[in-house]
């Protein structure tokens, strides 16, 4: 668990103030959800449940199901964790607030496409764009992007899946998330042949220095053992090359205050 992280939830336990408590749970799930780290994702929305259920935080607990779903299909439970995120959804619903259901739509559209079902995860995809054109959330569309290209993949559509995992990379750029650009340009390389796939690389390499901490996490993990298992292998740092501060996990430039 990233430090941060831990003091955080040891901050609110230390205050004995449940909400406090709830909420720094409930986000570093989905941190850790973020990070791709199913095993952290799962404990701490596990605790976070406990926590509103015996407080009545119902907000919360509708969302925090979806959050252990994702994991425990990422696990190998695939047919349970859908049906644990598919009523945590139905619960999120039933609140009448829908703050980051792209996101959470987006997981489920995962989820379906490893079990093969490939039209409900294209359903979801569909439904999660209209959800955050309405909502006007635009942080996830990347990654939204690069799942509907892995779905026109499975349907052999090559060339919509790359238009997909360039746009995602775009967007990602403009948002200044060098962690969704660089899912989109993994993508890439691996779609990529030739002259074109040479460029991919060069994207990508140029994204993963881009980052000065987190290299244990799974995206960055795979980008090394992309580019290093390539012909000629390209070096890449394992460790921070500037002071840990001046960039955050996610990619972001922290703000003075």
């Amino acid at each position: 668990m990233p430090r941060a992280t831990a003091r955080n939830i040891a901050i609110a336990e230390e205050l004995s103030h449940p909400f406090s408590l709830a909420l720094a749970l409930a986000y570093s799930a989905i941190q850790h959800q973020y990070r791709r780290e199913p095993e952290a994702a799962e404990e701490l929305a596990e605790a976070a449940a406990a926590v509103c259920h015996k407080n009545g935080f119902r907000y919360y607990l509708s969302w925090t199901p979806i959050i252990r779903g994702w994991a425990r299909a990422r696990k190998g439970a695939l047919a349970e964790g859908l049906a644990e995120m598919r009523d945590g959804f139905a619960a999120l619903k039933a609140t009448g607030a829908l703050l980051r259901g792209p996101y959470y739509l987006a997981l489920m559209a995962e989820t379906y496409r490893e079990m093969g079902d490939i039209e409900e995860g294209w359903n979801c995809v569909t439904e999660a764009f209209r959800l955050g054109q309405c909502s006007k959330e635009t942080w996830f569309k990347p990654e939204l992007e690069c799942i509907k290209g892995d779905i026109l993949l499975d349907r052999g559509d090559k060339e919509e899946a790359e238009a997909c995992y360039r746009e995602a990379f775009r967007l990602a750029g403009d948002l200044r998330t060098p962690f969704f650009e660089l899912r989109a340009v993994m993508r890439l390389v691996r779609l990529e042949a030739g002259g074109r796939r040479a460029k991919a690389v060069a994207l990508l390499a140029e994204t993963y220095r881009k980052f000065d901490e987190g290299f244990e996490s799974p995206d960055l993990v795979e980008a090394r053992e992309l580019l290093q298992g390539l012909d000629g292998g390209i070096v890449v740092p394992r460790v921070a090359r500037r002071a840990p501060t001046t960039r955050n996990a996610a990619g972001r430039t922290p703000r003075n205050s």
